[in-house]
């Protein structure tokens, strides 16, 4: 028995450690979910600590229909990497299929949705959004202004803008259509800041390796 408890311990624990190296809490804040393969975007966010992460988004590959979407993340010199088979926006846990993430040189451990679901009966903080924190209001009153050039680069987008008003915070969105997956070009409520950097197309994974998929059914 206290070996079945280990074993699970350590892949919750693996599992934790991944998924807080790659920014898996996934960061909350107001957008639309359009994937399409070989979509990339890179943000520069910033919270209200003055903490600043660098978060890339990449459409890499497809599963029955499906969307893996490999998140990056730079922090503080540390960087991490997680990937998510989704079936709609991530925001919704119950759209998350499988999980994989990468806490050493050739090897990739894969978490389906059965032992995704296992892992949080037996320590809901796991995984998972329940612990993030959003930046401005996920839904709310909108408010329009006129459309506003952004240069991306050496692009100039030309960003619909608008105002989420919540219940306890607002802020304000730069959105343009062909930056994959959330179209987000810019987000400002109040102190914290999620701003585009780069954004383009041909994304390939960045994880590599044997997938070990983890499955406690035997347990």
């Amino acid at each position: 028995m206290w070996k079945k408890h280990l074993c699970i311990a350590w892949i919750i624990t693996a599992l934790c450690v991944g998924l807080l190296a790659s920014s898996t809490f996934f960061p909350e804040f107001y957008r639309s979910f359009s994937p399409e393969l070989g979509g990339w975007s890179t943000y520069r966010s910033t919270d209200r600590t003055g903490g600043v992460i660098t978060l890339t988004f990449a459409v890499v590959e497809q599963e029955e229909g499906h969307f893996w979407l490999e998140i990056r993340s730079e922090e503080a010199g540390a960087e991490g990497i997680a990937s998510y088979l989704l079936k709609g926006d991530p925001s919704d846990d119950g759209n998350v299929m499988k999980i994989r993430v990468q806490n050493e040189p050739g090897t990739i451990m894969e978490f389906d949705r059965a032992t995704l679901d296992q892992l949080q009966e037996i320590d809901p903080q796991a995984f998972g959004g329940k612990d993030a924190q959003s930046i401005g209001p996920t839904m709310g009153k909108l408010r329009g202004f006129p459309d506003e050039k952004i240069k991306v680069g050496r692009r100039n987008l030309k960003c619909s803008h608008v105002k989420v008003v919540g219940k306890d915070a607002e802020s304000e969105v730069w959105i343009h259509d062909s930056v994959v997956p959330f179209g987000i070009v810019r987000l400002k409520s109040g102190t914290e800041e999620v701003v585009l950097t780069d954004f383009g197309g041909g994304a390939k994974p960045k994880m590599s390796g044997t997938i070990l998929p983890i499955d406690l059914s035997g347990q």
